[in-house]
């Protein structure tokens, strides 16, 4: 018992405080796109290569800093993912899906605007589509919660060039 309180005293006294300055990071996710894709299509094969995680990625001017206290619940690939696959209907099939890979090279704040760049790729049997997708929401506050929407419009905007390059893309026989 003597021990304990040995113990208790030097944290107490080596300048341990339990301070009640925690603040938990919020974490967010993205919202499933309202975007309906005409036909079934297989997302697989997305890559992050953006340099953000589960941290939010912030930059003003030439700095780019990690926040601390707001966070994806998962990786922006896998996010990107499940988001877009909210989209596509139900269907049996005997014929192979279309696949729609993707590499997500910015996925960021820049001086409170959001952006998402990604090389995106459709391949259905011989025929393929691939292009560059760009775009940039304008954040309405500087909060997390303003920032997450202004990500879920673009993303909602990368589920449209889907669409439009999917239906476009003849079917596989």
């Amino acid at each position: 018992m003597r021990c304990f309180f040995l113990a208790l005293s030097a944290l107490l006294l080596g300048g341990c405080s339990f301070s009640s300055n925690y603040r938990r990071p919020q974490e967010f996710d993205l919202a499933p796109v309202k975007v309906e894709f005409s036909r079934p299509i297989s997302f697989s094969g997305f890559s992050n290569l953006s340099g953000s995680d589960r941290r939010f990625l912030l930059c003003r001017g030439s700095q780019t800093v990690r926040a601390e206290y707001s966070r994806w619940i998962s990786n922006p690939d896998l996010m990107l993912m499940r988001a877009l696959a909210s989209g596509v209907p139900d269907a049996v099939t005997d014929k192979p899906l279309p696949r729609c890979n993707l590499v997500l090279y910015r996925f960021n704040w820049c001086d409170e605007n959001a952006y998402l760049v990604a090389d995106v790729t459709l391949l259905n049997g011989k025929n393929s589509s691939r292009w560059m997708f760009q775009t940039q929401e304008k954040c309405e506050k500087p909060s997390a919660e303003a920032r997450v929407a202004a990500m879920d419009q673009c993303v909602e905007r990368l589920a449209v060039s889907i669409k439009e390059k999917l239906a476009k893309l003849p079917e596989s026989r």
